[in-house]
């Protein structure tokens, strides 16, 4: 089952958090600028070390692509 992860620009600080705390690789995230970006979905882990770690609470994680969806959106 593939993992839908997102990075909402509008809360990353770009501190890098995410991209240090993830074991997996390829690299799941890299920073891109002032914010990080996911790069390499499939090798995610679901260890949530980035979520738990994201001092803006930026990333989420989720089995769905309408995890993300604004209320907006539907």
């Amino acid at each position: 089952m593939p993992v839908y992860i997102r990075v909402r620009e509008e809360e990353c600080i770009g501190c890098g958090v995410c991209v240090e705390m993830c074991p997996a690789t390829p690299a799941v995230f890299k920073m891109d600028g002032i914010t990080a970006v996911v790069i390499h979905p499939e090798a995610c882990e679901e260890c949530m070390l980035c979520t738990d770690n994201c001092p803006t609470d930026a990333i989420l994680i989720g089995s769905s692509e309408n995890t993300f969806l604004d209320i907006g959106d539907l």
